[in-house]
């Protein structure tokens, strides 16, 4: 077998090992490395990719008409 075979037989090797090791047992673990400089809630701070859907019920908001809210057929509480 001609050297340049081998090195490419091993390249091909390697490279299917490096990707299958990254499939099973990195990927499933990358979320932990994507950026977490979003908000934050409850001393956890969400990924910018995520949403929120709800309503703001903190103090700043001022006075919660919760009758009118809850007679909202647009607002499922």
């Amino acid at each position: 077998m001609p050297v340049w075979l081998r090195n490419f037989v091993a390249l091909i090797i390697i490279a299917f090992f490096s990707a299958a090791f990254y499939w099973f047992f990195i990927r499933p673990y990358a979320y932990r490395w994507k950026p977490c400089h979003g908000p934050k809630l409850m001393e956890y701070v969400f990924p910018v990719i995520m949403e929120f859907y709800g309503i703001d019920v903190s103090h700043h908001q001022g006075f919660i008409n919760w009758d009118q809210l809850t007679n909202n057929k647009d607002i499922n509480l």
